[in-house]
């Protein structure tokens, strides 16, 4: 057989293959969603399956080098809170998709293998692992999603005073002062 005809197949059954994944996720994430879609206790848009995937995700994409206790990463889900508060209804929606795909049992079983439990119960290493597979994945879909989950937490994370030093931002340099005219508009 022609090895032309075998890459086709192959290509064709790999294609088969992804749709009917992608139909089955599309089914799925809707589903789960609406099971888990009340914010937790103290929090106006963050869920409690929310906070578990930052607490363990937020480590890896900073580089601290282990997890933190929640205590620790309190003032970080606030502000993240905050920011995500300020999003409109479409792009919160779209945010909270994002995240379900990585957190929802059926779809958080695809990408990592382990179908039972939270992001809790994955080590540390695990996590980096996974963070840097699905940075380079082939789906762009997981690319795309990781990257972006990577810029919001960065963002909320330098956006807090006391994560300037490791960056050796020193401030803003006029904070007691009015830098420009008022305009009197």
């Amino acid at each position: 057989m022609n090895k032309n005809n075998q890459g086709r197949r192959h290509f064709l059954k790999l294609g088969i293959i992804g749709s009917f994944t992608l139909a089955t996720a599309g089914t799925l994430i809707p589903f789960f969603s609406r099971q888990l879609a009340n914010p937790a206790p103290n929090y106006k848009v963050l869920r409690a399956h929310d906070i578990d995937f930052f607490l363990c995700i937020t480590p890896v994409i900073v580089g601290l080098g282990k997890y933190q206790p929640y205590s620790d990463m309190e003032t970080f889900f606030k502000a993240l809170d905050d920011k995500l508060g300020y999003l409109t209804d479409s792009i919160k929606h779209q945010l909270q998709q994002v995240i379900d795909l990585f957190t929802a049992p059926a779809t958080k079983g695809l990408l990592t293998g382990k179908f039972n439990g939270n992001w809790q119960t994955f080590d540390y290493e695990n996590v980096e692992q996974l963070w840097g597979n699905w940075q380079t994945s082939r789906w762009s879909v997981l690319q795309q999603a990781s990257s972006a989950i990577s810029q919001l937490v960065l963002i909320v994370w330098y956006s807090l005073a006391e994560h300037w030093p490791a960056i050796n931002y020193p401030g803003p340099l006029f904070t007691e002062q009015l830098v420009t005219r008022p305009n009197n508009f």
